[in-house]
């Protein structure tokens, strides 16, 4: 029996769904009012830290956002509108698939005193790497308004010995407030993009701070890895009065014998070749392959599967890790999509270097 849609349902379901698309839009866009002043444009570093890049004046700054982030276009919001008033074609797909993570619980990878990364989900990642932690956009907790299929294989009180954080971008499931503010921080320095130490600040005050604009290295002691901050095709926001006030990247970690790239949240474009002449050996490439449909809407947002193999050839990397899928439900794909399309580009040997997917909570030794 086909349940009856009252007109007043009708109504609230519809207007639920264009606010709820308008704060997307918002949120995640940078979207500007028509007609409002573009002249103040000013460029922006740390001029504390070192350049690598001969001549980069810094990031560009148009009244006070940080400029290559979405398109700002009322087009774009109708795009935005139309996602989510459609139905998703891959709907029925979706919802049968029966890929899940396979989540190994388990804490004591903070205790390794081997080289060594552990995958967390989406893109949260702890790397030990000559003697030091890192960890990476940790997220133990669920975005607002976002279904989480797979558990971290740890929680939040499990968290210790880490050096330093490195966030690529203010977006709640990379910056997650509650995972901040329950990690013990003292001596731990966060490497952050320009503008991002505030946010960081606020829900953990323990934290030391560094900011960085793209193609700029943070200082960390002698001895220990090399750390840049990189370019990434994206946007920042966490309300819908800071959008894209914040800056987004890549990073670079480089230690004595192995070099990690980890790509943030990005679409595909030219800076993965810019990134390849700066830094020509990478050994391993941790690469985003969800969140792409639609790609009307997302193709300028983050990368395909064939658009994350893509970027790893670009950079010359040895290995292919796959991150930011499986974790949470923020796209039109199915949540093993990505999986199956890299399993066949494997076969289908398309893929140069070694493709290795890991298991949340999974030790990989370097």
């Amino acid at each position: 029996m086909v349940k009856k849609v009252t007109r007043r349902k009708f109504m609230l379901y519809g207007a639920g769904a264009f606010f709820a698309s308008l704060a997307y839009f918002f949120t995640h866009s940078g979207y500007r009012i028509m007609g409002m002043n573009r002249k103040e444009r000013s460029f922006l570093k740390n001029n504390d830290l070192t350049t690598i890049k001969q001549g980069y004046p810094g990031n560009e700054i148009v009244n006070g956002k940080f400029a290559g982030g979405m398109d700002h276009s009322p087009k774009m919001f109708g795009r935005v509108l139309k996602w989510r008033l459609s139905k998703n074609p891959q709907e029925e797909e979706k919802r049968d698939d029966p890929y899940r993570l396979q989540v190994r619980n388990d804490a004591d990878f903070f205790d390794v005193q081997d080289d060594a990364l552990i995958w967390f989900g989406n893109a949260s990642f702890l790397i030990r790497l000559d003697g030091v932690n890192f960890l990476l956009d940790p997220c133990f907790g669920k975005p607002p308004f976002v279904k989480r299929l797979a558990d971290a294989p740890c929680s939040v009180d499990d968290i210790r010995n880490i050096d330093y954080l490195l966030i690529s971008h203010s977006h709640y499931d990379h910056l997650d407030g509650t995972t901040l503010q329950g990690m013990p921080a003292n001596g731990t320095t966060a490497l952050l993009p320009l503008r991002l130490g505030s946010t960081v600040g606020f829900y953990n005050k323990d934290i030391k701070i560094q900011e960085a604009a793209w193609f700029q290295q943070y200082r960390t002691p002698t001895g220990a890895p090399d750390v840049y901050l990189l370019p990434a095709k994206h946007w920042s926001s966490r309300s819908l009065a800071d959008a894209n006030r914040t800056l987004w990247g890549s990073y670079l970690i480089k230690g004595k014998d192995t070099t990690l790239y980890f790509a943030g949240d990005t679409a595909y474009d030219g800076h993965f070749k810019e990134i390849a002449e700066l830094f020509p050996d990478i050994d391993i490439c941790l690469m985003p392959v969800g969140a792409y449909k639609p790609p009307y809407i997302m193709k300028k947002n983050h990368t395909s599967p064939s658009e994350a193999v893509k970027a790893f050839h670009d950079l010359g990397g040895k290995v292919f890790i796959p991150m930011h899928y499986g974790t949470f439900d923020l796209s039109d794909e199915p949540p093993g999509e990505p999986v199956r399309i890299i399993n066949d580009m494997v076969k289908q040997r398309q893929i140069k270097g070694e493709t290795r997917f890991l298991d949340p909570g999974e030790i990989y030794y370097l």
